[in-house]
């Protein structure tokens, strides 16, 4: 089927729920500490973005890596200029951080990544093959930072695709795609003060766990995994975790407040409801006034002299008789 998202079809690495209430999520998955050092995060993290080999990017290319316990090679063209005013909004998220004689900022800088294969033994992967058929893959090749991006067409990387890091960021905004289109997602329930941070948690435990489910083959050394878990788990998701975990004290703080906001909201919702339920009944008897069918109804001798409010009470009681036969 064009434009269909194809799951890999390896088992999930965690039990999946249909329903999470948001409030028993953030205590379970997102308040707790950090169990990991900085310097093994640090260390992680270098290992997963030294160049497994030098790539001299031209305007096209084909590119074979290998480091020894996987193979995987790639290739690149330049972008449709159609892509362009994309990659430039993507950058100018950074504008307020670095100047823009950085290399991301000119879009001539950006290939766009028609191949992505993975080996290990006998098995192989076109990563690519995941996507649907309306999404493209550009990237940047700085040297400086790591970041990866989606939108409803595009994914963006800023990174060498010749480093681990760049694969398991493109693999994780696949996994946000994935997540998106998926029918069948996971939903955040109960307190609606929560409801935020625990989506989005979600979310990112989503597309991390879309990774490990790609790469799942080609992580048999333990390093290598260890180092995954560490990029996905105790780096990416950590700023989410804080995030949620900040605001879910902040909101227990207030709870009781917001609580009763949350209350009266609700209530006045409901008369909100009421009252345009009473103005689509006012508008339906207006509107049976001008039919042929009032006109009779009005010639009966009970009827005739009967003022429009009292009209309005009589034809709501035969619509409820109607509703009820």
């Amino acid at each position: 089927m064009p434009g269909e998202f194809k799951e890999p079809q390896q088992e999930p690495t965690e039990k999946q729920e249909n329903f999470l209430d948001a409030e028993d999520y953030l205590k379970r998955v997102a308040i707790k500490d950090n169990n990991i050092s900085e310097k093994d995060l640090q260390e992680s993290l270098d290992r997963l973005s030294k160049l497994l080999g030098k790539v001299d990017y031209k305007d096209a290319d084909s590119v074979e890596v290998s480091d020894g316990n996987v193979e995987f090679g790639f290739s690149y063209s330049a972008p449709e200029k159609e892509l362009n005013l994309g990659i430039e909004r993507y950058a100018s998220k950074y504008s307020s951080d670095v100047d823009f004689n950085k290399d991301y900022f000119n879009v001539e800088n950006w290939k766009k990544l028609t191949s992505l294969s993975f080996q290990s033994g006998d098995v192989k992967k076109d990563l690519l093959a995941f996507l649907p058929e309306n999404y493209s893959v550009v990237f940047c090749p700085t040297k400086e930072y790591s970041h990866g991006a989606v939108d409803s067409s595009c994914i963006y990387i800023l990174g060498d695709m010749a480093t681990p890091r760049s694969i398991i960021t493109l693999l994780h905004e696949m996994g946000h795609i994935f997540d998106y289109m998926n029918k069948d997602r996971v939903q955040i329930g109960g307190s609606l003060l929560h409801h935020g941070a625990a989506e989005s948690v979600r979310r990112e435990r989503t597309a991390s766990a879309f990774v490990f489910r790609v790469m799942r083959p080609f992580l048999k050394d333990a390093q290598i995994k260890g180092d995954v878990i560490n990029l996905l788990k105790n780096y990416a998701l950590e700023s989410y975790n804080l995030s949620a975990t900040e605001e879910f004290h902040k909101i227990e703080k207030q709870k009781p407040y917001l609580e009763r906001v949350v209350r009266r909201a609700e209530v006045d919702w409901q008369a909100q409801e009421q009252e345009m339920e009473e103005q689509r009944l006012w508008d339906d008897f207006l509107a049976w006034r001008k039919t042929e069918e009032y006109n009779k109804w009005k010639e009966k001798d009970e009827n005739k002299n009967m003022d429009i409010p009292e009209e309005f009470v009589e034809w709501r009681d035969l619509i409820e008789k109607d509703k009820n036969k």
